[in-house]
């Protein structure tokens, strides 16, 4: 039911061959393309809060701050605290001296002297012991000043809201960057390794948090409320983070990101803290999400949820107003040999098989589990795995290049077809029919791709066209009330007609009203029929499903199943397909829209699965 060319010189038959006297093959196929193509949505885990929803939700429905975290983190309620102490890793400086100046000469450490510097500098000389040297200059040359125990406490004499920036402390970073940062340096020993901490009020962190996470413009284009949900979600996050005993949270995306006030570098001075977020700050001053059990919840964002968040600690809810992110939708391009080196145990990529999905949006969701298939085995992953390797704005993506035949389902008389596999809407449809044919499709021509035809009350109407229009050919064969098959009989790459009456099979070698080439009983009368190619021989033959159990055969004379096994259950709708594009057919059922594919003509767990239709559609494969 493929693009099968004849593979030797058949003479026409007057039964039909026995398929079981070809071997069975499994020809290794490489993949399609030269790069696998991803369509997805949204930009991070996804997880509470999407920012660009938060903006859309704003901006465009009118939302209140309380809505949009209401909204974003289900469970929680609208709670206070205090303007607790934060401390902030700061990465740049983990393993390297920490350096830090104050332009009007007033750093000054605790213990070391009496007295104040313009540049500080502090070495690890042992277990939590220290050098501090003293400069004119974050670049030195440097002066012994003492050596003393840690932690070493470097401050200036302003208050952390201070509003004169020259009384604050700048960091004199490894890659040459200055930062302005509010509170105190604190130099501690973490295991052998030294690290530097920002100590400062959270209500202060927050002015560094918030315009890092969200653009403080969104506040000059009607949303203010998503800024002020902003910094609800970064306070709550800061406060139950404990990243460990020497300090909070970080300055990286791995946790919030945290930029402080300003910073130089090249001679430029680049503004981060913004009077839009500053603003949105002080309205929301200590406003957190709570957990029923009042503690603060951790409450995760990203940038766009793609349309739907992800779940986990806060339900799975749709997010309309990510439609304003410019991430709502993207697309991505890998290339085979990327994944080949990637994961050279897979030998010659033949598929990307997404198998399991989380059940909220396009596709059927974000990916959850994952195969790569190859030539010389296959490689397990989850969804952020994959994404995490290849670099990919999320975990929420279709693979719009994978071979292997294309869902298709029939409503009444329209057809709709998707030219790519896994969830998503039809990428093409007709109207082909009457509402009541029963609808069939296969390659009626020989030119490798699968067309639609239907039989009605004893004839077929076959068109060789994926399209609207009339039958390119039309004959009786069968009695009203038979069951439609068609395939390929004879192993000569066209696929004709046959019907099953109860459980006696009639098949004909030609698309034309005539007698039947080949006879045989197989099943039970109220058997699910199903045709394929079991093994990868040149001709299809006949299966039946009964409740959940197929019955299997390799050839088109009367005898016994040659496969037997589950796979589904009793009410699904059955379908058979070359899901890989390796030569053989798998079982295949649809519930209630979603669809269970297995490449192997035995007991397991579905190898794909996706979202396509309907429940009341009647499902069909083409390539």
């Amino acid at each position: 039911m493929r693009l099968r060319r004849r593979l030797l010189a058949v003479a026409a038959l007057v039964g039909v061959v026995v398929a079981g006297q070809w071997p069975a093959s499994n020809p290794v196929r490489a993949y399609p393309t030269s790069h696998v193509e991803l369509s997805g949505h949204g930009w991070g885990h996804g997880r509470g809060l999407g920012q660009w929803g938060a903006f859309g939700y704003a901006a465009d429905h009118g939302w209140s701050h309380n809505q949009i975290t209401d909204h974003y983190y289900g469970g929680t309620t609208m709670g206070t605290q205090g303007d607790i102490g934060m401390s902030v890793q700061l990465t740049k400086f983990a393993g390297f001296d920490a350096v830090a100046f104050h332009e009007r000469g007033q750093l000054f450490v605790p213990g070391a002297a009496p007295w104040t510097m313009y540049a500080t500098r502090v070495h690890r000389v042992g277990p939590n012991r220290f050098d501090v040297l003293g400069a004119g200059s974050c670049a030195g040359p440097w002066t012994y000043v003492a050596t003393i125990d840690g932690p070493v406490t470097m401050q200036g004499p302003a208050p952390a809201d201070t509003g004169d920036h020259a009384a604050l402390l700048r960091t004199c970073e490894p890659d040459g960057v200055q930062r302005w940062v509010r509170g105190v340096l604190r130099v501690v020993d973490a295991s052998g390794t030294i690290q530097t901490v920002n100590d400062l009020p959270i209500e202060q962190y927050l002015r560094g948090v918030v315009p890092r996470e969200s653009p403080a413009s969104w506040g000059s284009q009607g949303g203010m409320a998503a800024l002020r949900a902003q910094a609800v979600a970064a306070r709550s996050y800061a406060t139950a983070e404990n990243r460990s005993s020497l300090w909070k949270t970080c300055d990286t995306i791995s946790c919030q990101v945290y930029g402080g006030v300003k910073t130089l570098s090249g001679g430029t001075i680049t503004q981060l803290e913004q009077a839009n977020t500053d603003t949105a700050i002080a309205e929301t001053a200590g406003q957190v999400r709570r957990h029923s059990n009042g503690a603060v919840a951790r409450t995760e964002f990203s940038s766009s949820t793609g349309g739907w968040t992800a779940g986990g600690t806060f339900p799975a809810v749709v997010d309309d107003g990510d439609v304003r992110s410019p991430y709502h939708n993207w697309t991505a391009s890998i290339a085979v040999a990327d994944i080949e080196a990637a994961y050279p145990g897979i030998g010659t990529l033949q598929a990307v098989d997404v198998t399991s999905r989380n059940g909220f949006g396009d596709f059927g969701g974000r990916v959850l589990n994952m195969v790569l298939r190859g030539s010389a085995g296959s490689q397990n992953l989850t969804g952020d795995q994959f994404r995490s390797r290849f670099g990919l704005r999320s975990n929420w993506f279709a693979v719009a290049s994978n071979p292997g035949e294309r869902p298709a389902v029939q409503r009444g008389n329209q057809w709709f077809l998707r030219s790519v596999g896994g969830s998503g809407p039809a990428t093409s449809s007709f109207v082909y029919g009457d509402p009541g044919d029963v609808p069939l499709m296969c390659d009626w021509d020989g030119n490798g791709s699968r067309t639609p035809g239907v039989f009605r009350h004893g004839v077929f109407h076959l068109r060789n066209s994926a399209s609207t229009g009339a039958a390119d050919v039309s004959f009786g064969f069968g009695d009203p009330g038979d069951v439609p098959v068609c395939g390929d009989w004879d192993g000569d790459g066209v696929d004709t007609i046959g019907v099953v009456r109860g459980f006696e099979w009639f098949l004909r070698n030609d698309n034309s009203t005539g007698p039947h080439h080949g006879h045989f009983f197989y099943g039970n009368v109220d058997d699910v029929k199903v045709v394929g190619n079991w093994n990868g021989d040149p001709y299809d033959s006949p299966g039946v499903v009964r409740g959940h159990v197929w019955y299997l055969r390799d050839s088109n004379f009367d005898g016994n199943a040659d496969y037997v096994f589950g796979f589904g259950n009793d009410t699904d709708k059955k379908i058979v397909g070359d899901w890989d594009l390796n030569g053989t057919d798998g079982p295949g059922v649809v519930r209630a829209g979603q669809w269970f594919q297995r490449l192997a003509v035995s007991t397991g767990p579905a190898d794909i699965v996706f979202f396509y239709g309907n429940g009341a559609d009647r499902p069909l494969v083409w390539h």
